[in-house]
């Protein structure tokens, strides 16, 4: 709706704009929302290439972004004005969100973390699972190393200090997701 109305603010701008004026009605916010729909949809694709891209390589990137191009329930549902394409794009912002994090975990990504959790638990309360990329990510790192090779990982004890800054930058995480929830959905309360 807020999307609808700014394309009807901008059709006071000048002629070549005039056609974004029945956008706010009921009757044509369907429209702006099957286009949002498509973009979000287009975003997961771009999404799932960056996940793979940072898991394996490239390639792999490649046919995760074909494999969720070519998926039918993808391509019908980016033609609805439906929340589910918004909610798959939270979800995989997520995961990757979580993927950069592992390495370096940094007050700022937790932050951004916690931010596309709340969207995506303001989308639909029954994302709440997505919550377990967000352990992931502190708990995994807390146990594993790279090896000083490079060749892989190796499992490690975390010391107490590691342990109380996993457990912050969760916390972190999890207060600015339940902010941003109550700010977006306050009727969850």
């Amino acid at each position: 709706k807020g999307i609808a109305h700014i394309l009807a603010s901008l059709a006071s701008l000048g002629t070549a704009l005039a056609a974004f004026k029945p956008f706010s009605d009921f009757d044509h916010i369907r429209l702006v929302g099957r286009a949002l729909s498509t973009l979000f949809d287009l975003g997961t694709v771009l999404l799932a290439y960056f996940i793979g891209a940072k898991v394996w390589d490239r390639r792999v990137g490649l046919l995760g972004a074909a494999f969720v191009g070519f998926a039918v329930l993808h391509i019908q549902l980016a033609h609805f004005y439906a929340f589910d394409t918004i909610l798959t794009f939270l979800t995989m912002a997520s995961v990757l969100l979580a993927l950069r994090l592992m390495p370096k975990p940094t007050l700022r990504g937790s932050l951004l973390l916690g931010v596309v959790l709340g969207l995506a638990l303001a989308t639909k309360i029954s994302s709440l699972p997505i919550l377990t990329v967000l352990a992931g990510a502190h708990g995994l790192r807390l146990f594993l190393a790279e090896k000083k090779d490079g060749s892989g990982l190796s499992v490690r004890m975390p010391t107490a200090g590691k342990i109380n800054r996993a457990i912050g930058l969760s916390a972190l995480s999890v207060a600015t997701a339940v902010m941003v929830l109550v700010i977006l959905q306050p009727y969850t309360i």
